[in-house]
């Protein structure tokens, strides 16, 4: 079929080349879902780029070789015709890899991870080629890729902006990301496109069959073949080879209808096996009933429309029939989504309430009806796009309205969502028809998630109860019971009481069918009541349960609760892989207006371990404007705000502090646990010597505090110790210290008790402030605080040197001078350790940049780095160390 349907898609790539050709470098992604001609796009396009001049290296992933480190990038250089000097360089380098690493090298994780001397030389290859022809690298099937070979990509794109080089990736747009932070690196670099491919339009498929059977064809086919195949390409083409298998039998009777004959059924085949379920095999017949459910989980995911057809065309398929007419086909779509349920149970909620709603008014409905799953979640997470602009759908039960409501207020549509809840409500569902509090529930869900819309909401509850709509039925106390405590505490801010009731709706509510929303807003309580440890002991055995017994949804949802309990708890390295976790089990795009609270937790985790440059890649990934009208914007605007006070642009942090203030006092929800605003901007004052500004902060914060607010308590109080004279400070610090520790939060405890020993020490109490010190470092490596455990290694340090204490022992103290005896170079990573060694061997910052593979800026960094561990202020110094270093 070649180009047909894809011209648009192809252009942008032709256009992406010619950019390239011009030393832009850039990259495109084709994403779609299973058998939408991503191969067949790619190969056009690589025939062109190599007609044009270009060097096209090309490879594909495969999940059999997803173990082996480097197996995709191993490709680009064994296709014939390849560059044999640069062949041979990348494979020396990668076996000699392979050999040094031994078998440790198939290991997953950072045991298989490239040196960066590795991943500069790889990189080096691909330019130097470059600077002889415009490069093309292609990857099929990415999402298979091997770790390694993803890394060694992201390494690439960061450096090809001003370079002749074009990377072209396809992927599976269903697929689990194979690195859970892959999407995020690419989305965030400005010289990336993501293109999608849509399923073939009607137009496009009459193009196909006129190309192959004629326009008279065309005329016959092209609707019946449009709906059985869903604009799927592969099938399509399938029916395409039916049809002219059964022309060429009787060529004087071309049949007139489309045919499903054994292309098609292969290409079902082929497309359940690459859904990741194959067909066939030991499972003979039991396996190839299986494959309308499998096909349709493909097409489920190409739009509505497509969805509502293939319903209809896999009914006639159970059914035995390959009639295009009969109510048999509609009731029969039932089979194939029980069916689909069980294989892939997290993808079927939206398209089921999607196809019901197109269905509705034939027979299909009533089966249909039945296999909406009744889970909030599984009904928000699809991407916004795929669900179709329905305010209310129809006469369906207030339930699945609600749901509706819902997904819109999710993906930033706020108003539909209000004007759809008003119109359900105006449709006067009569007493009984929200037994289960579905209505109630998505008003409680639409003004917790757009506080300024919260009073017309209470307004459309209260009309509701005036004309006697409100029922008092155990179910909806179930229901709405989460949801009650969570807006209790934002009113009242009674955390204790707060505390007690959510710990009773934990307790009562059973995993289930409507449950994870009662959990989750339970266990936010927790977190908002400042007892991130409570909600810490909860999250473990409900997550062990989503694990076994529930949808990659819950899993997803739970990983991020479990991280921001993590945060608050002092682990950021914890909270880090949680959130790793909770976007892997559910794609960034399908968080909706909620990605403010994963991106706001790794962000803040980031920034506790130093890694300021992964904070800002995630920051720049491009995020809902409308997340800023919701509690999830509050997180995230205050930890951007930490992530630009820790990178000393403090004006810039005390605007995002003031601002999360500003919005949390006109939704009327100023409650510290949400975000404790004032300490943050407090913080920035302090740090711009405003000292009046950051005392008044810290008392009015104090003055506000709730009962039970013991870590925003804790925070409070050492700020306000940084304000008040040094006599004073112990005692504050103290009691800070103390609070901490009962909340559990063992990063803000870590700093706590340095600025307490810097108290001793400014009161001349040199051995108590030694001891505090110790205990600090001892917590700050332990929660993994690596910007508080290097100031305090080097306070102790130059103390030790000086002979003012116990120090570190073992000699390990570094100065201006030189390193003391056997005491090697401690805290330099192994790329600070080269660029010191070149340094003090004389080398200039260019020329170590060029014998590293690196750029100037790089090296000049790392230097900064170097000279604040080994406490040395000039290049003349590292000579002295030069012995230690080449070490």
């Amino acid at each position: 079929m070649n180009l047909i349907g894809r011209k648009s898609e192809f252009d942008r790539l032709r256009r992406a080349y010619e950019q390239c050709a011009k030393r832009r470098g850039a990259v495109v992604t084709l994403a779609g879902p299973v058998a939408s001609g991503r191969t067949v796009l790619l190969g056009e396009f690589s025939d062109y780029a190599a007609t044009s001049g270009a060097t096209v290296l090309s490879a594909s992933g495969s999940l059999m070789e997803r173990d082996h480190p480097l197996a995709v990038f191993r490709q680009f250089f064994q296709v014939p015709g390849v560059d044999a000097e640069a062949a041979g360089r990348v494979g020396w380098m990668l076996d000699n890899w392979t050999f040094a690493r031994g078998p440790s090298v198939l290991d997953p994780g950072p045991a298989g991870s490239i040196p960066p001397g590795m991943l500069q030389g790889l990189c080096a290859v691909i330019l130097t080629l470059a600077g002889r022809a415009p490069v093309v690298l292609c990857v099929d099937d990415a999402h298979h890729a091997d770790p390694q070979t993803l890394d060694l990509l992201l390494y690439l794109v960061r450096r090809i902006r001003s370079a002749p080089v074009l990377v072209v990736l396809t992927e599976r747009e269903s697929a689990v990301p194979v690195n859970p932070e892959f999407g995020a690196e690419l989305a965030c670099q400005p010289h990336h496109e993501h293109v999608r491919l849509e399923p073939l339009s009607p137009e496009s498929v009459s193009e196909a069959v006129a190309a192959r059977h004629g326009e008279g064809a065309a005329r016959r086919l092209t609707r019946d073949m449009h709906d059985l195949s869903g604009g799927n390409p592969l099938l399509v083409g399938a029916l395409l080879d039916d049809y002219e298998e059964a022309a060429r039998r009787d060529p004087a009777a071309p049949p007139e209808r489309p045919v499903a004959g054994a292309a098609f059924h292969r290409a079902l085949r082929s497309r359940a096996y690459r859904l990741g379920r194959p067909a066939g095999g030991a499972e003979g017949d039991a396996a190839s009933e299986r494959e309308p459910g499998r096909l349709l989980a493909g097409l489920l995911g190409e739009g509505t429309q497509a969805a509502a057809r293939a319903v209809q065309a896999l009914g006639a398929l159970t059914a035995g029939s390959r009639a295009a007419s009969g109510p048999g086909r509609e009731a029969g779509a039932a089979e194939p989504l029980r069916r689909l349920r069980a294989i892939r149970p997290g993808e079927v909620a939206v398209p089921a309430n999607t196809v019901l709603c197109t269905s509705r008014g034939t027979s299909a409905a009533p089966p249909l009806r039945g296999l909406v799953r009744k889970d909030d979640t599984d009904l928000l997470l699809p991407e916004a796009g795929k669900v179709p602009h329905v305010a209310v759908p129809g006469p369906l039960r207030s339930g699945t309205a609600a749901r509706y409501v819902k997904y819109l207020s999710w993906h930033g549509r706020e108003e539909e969502a209000l004007g759809s809840l008003r119109r359900l409500e105006e449709a006067g569902h009569t007493p009984g028809t929200d037994r289960n509090g579905a209505v109630q529930a998505a008003r409680d869900w639409v003004a917790f998630w757009y506080p300024d819309l919260r009073a017309e909401v209470a307004s459309h509850a209260r009309t509701d109860a005036a004309h006697g709509r409100v029922t008092t039925s155990r179910r909806a106390v179930d229901a709405a019971s989460g949801w009650k405590v969570l807006s209790a505490l934002m009113a009242d801010g009674d955390g204790e009481q707060a505390v007690a009731r959510a710990e009773a709706v934990l307790e009562s509510c059973p995993m289930g069918t409507g449950a994870l929303e009662t959990l989750i807003t339970a266990l936010s309580t927790l977190i908002y009541a400042d007892r991130a440890d409570r909600a810490a002991r909860w999250c473990e055995p409900l997550l062990e349960q989503t694990t076994i017994h529930c949808s990659p949804s819950w899993q997803g949802m739970f990983a991020a609760v479990r991280a921001e309990t993590a945060i608050r708890l002092g682990k950021p390295h914890m909270a880090e892989e949680c959130v790793r976790a909770a976007i892997t089990h559910i794609r960034l795009e399908s968080w909706g207006v909620a990605i403010g609270v994963p991106f706001a937790t790794m962000v803040t985790a980031k920034v506790a371990m130093g890694k300021y440059e992964d904070a800002a890649r995630y920051l720049a990934v491009p995020v809902p404007d409308a997340m800023f009208r919701t509690p999830a914007g509050l997180h995230y605007l205050h930890a951007r705000g930490a992530y630009h006070l820790a990178c000393g642009r403090h004006e810039t942090a005390l605007a995002d502090f003031e601002r999360c203030g500003a919005l949390m006092a006109a939704w009327g929800i100023d409650h510290p646990g949400l975000v404790p605003w004032r300490v943050g901007a407090g913080r920035a004052n302090l740090a711009m010597g405003r000292t009046t500004a950051a005392r008044a902060l810290a008392d009015e914060q104090l003055l506000r505090l709730p009962p039970g607010s013991f870590r925003t308590r804790g925070l409070a109080l050492r700020l306000r110790a940084a304000v008040v004279s040094a006599p004073e400070r112990p005692a504050l610090l103290e009691k800070a210290a103390e609070i901490l520790r009962v909340a559990g939060d063992r990063f803000e405890l870590a700093h706590t008790l340095a600025d307490l020993s810097a108290a001793h020490h400014d009161l001349g109490d040199t051995a108590l402030g030694r001891a505090v010190e110790h205990r600090a470092l001892r917590i700050a490596r332990a929660c993994r605080a690596e910007p508080l455990r290097e100031s305090l290694s080097r306070t102790l340090l130059s103390a030790g040197q000086a002979g003012g204490g116990p120090g570190l022992g073992n000699g390990a103290m570094v100065g201006a001078r030189g390193i003391r005896a056997g005491a090697g170079t401690p805290d330099l990573s192994d790329a600070e350790r080269r660029v010191a060694a070149l340094a003090a061997q004389g080398f200039t910052n260019r020329q170590i940049s060029t014998k590293l593979y690196i750029t100037v800026s790089t090296v000049e960094q790392h230097l900064t780095r170097i000279y604040r561990k080994l406490g040395v202020s000039r290049r003349i110094d590292l000579a002295n160390l030069e012995a230690d270093l080449a070490g």
